[in-house]
């Protein structure tokens, strides 16, 4: 879609700029649909045809839980009564933990995973914002370590989650959506 498109090259650019997998996730049902894209290697530009797209569990994906902390109460609840299986023994299976950890993200705007979904694997993701506070979606960030890239990685994810979600905002704005009973223009389709 537009807004989707619009993510691109924000998405481009962060991992230019820090040489890392970027994603933009987008929360449905229990999981987060990933969107990441692909480049041209010798031109280093963004193809839309070329988008790559994945599934991961939300309680087990930085940008899942990114999602999750902004969503509504009876989100989460269908998230942690659908079940939270393990996939290492890192995840996050006990929904207490769950809620603790979407409690901090909510009063930091960032959200982590080390070796949650897959040992050896770690990101950083922060939320995207449509106009009146309404989450969006979230980019995440892969990083080797969090100990040493932390800092880093965040000033950049900052950047660009603030630069789209004021795009997202004026375009919420100038479509008349304000109400919350517009179109949801971040909808990928993957068919």
């Amino acid at each position: 879609t537009q807004t989707v498109m619009r993510a691109l090259p924000v998405l481009h650019e962060l991992s230019r700029a820090t040489r890392r997998e970027v994603r933009l996730g987008i929360l449905r049902d229990s999981d987060v649909l990933t969107l990441q894209p692909r480049t041209d290697r010798f031109s280093e530009r963004v193809h839309a045809e070329g988008l790559l797209h994945g599934v991961l569990p939300a309680h087990a994906a930085a940008a899942g839980k990114a999602l999750l902390a902004f969503s509504p109460p009876g989100v989460i609840d269908r998230v942690i009564a659908a079940g939270l299986p393990a996939f290492t023994s890192h995840t996050i299976t006990s929904p207490d933990v769950l809620r603790r950890k979407l409690s901090v993200i909510r009063l930091t705007q960032v959200a982590t995973s080390r070796n949650e979904f897959e040992c050896g694997k770690a990101a950083i993701a922060m939320p995207i914002f449509y106009g009146g506070g309404r989450v969006a979606a979230a980019i995440e960030l892969a990083v080797r370590d969090l100990g040493t890239e932390w800092k880093p990685a965040a000033g950049a994810l900052s950047v660009a989650c603030h630069s789209l979600s004021r795009q997202l905002a004026t375009e919420f704005r100038v479509t008349g959506n304000r109400d919350g009973h517009g179109t949801n223009n971040l909808e990928p389709e993957l068919h």
